[in-house]
């Protein structure tokens, strides 16, 4: 989300011919977005970071509604 941020803001200072971005060439304004794309498309679903993060957070819901059912167990 970060680099969507910042590639947006180089956009923005490229179009506006402000800073340093107005001597820049298009495609390294434009690179934040490529790695984003590479992100969502490759990192992601290469090492099933989604999944992981749902498993855990199912995880923590069953635990958490077994100790509301059951009480805590010392």
């Amino acid at each position: 989300m970060y680099v969507m941020v910042i590639g947006a803001l180089l956009v923005i200072l490229k179009a506006l011919e402000m800073g340093p971005t107005a001597h820049w060439p298009w495609w390294l304004v434009l690179t934040p977005f490529a790695l984003v794309i590479v992100w969502w498309e490759v990192i992601v679903p290469m090492f099933h970071l989604r999944e992981k993060a749902e498993k855990k957070r199912i995880e923590q819901e069953h635990k958490e509604r077994a100790e509301r059912l059951y009480g805590k167990k010392k």
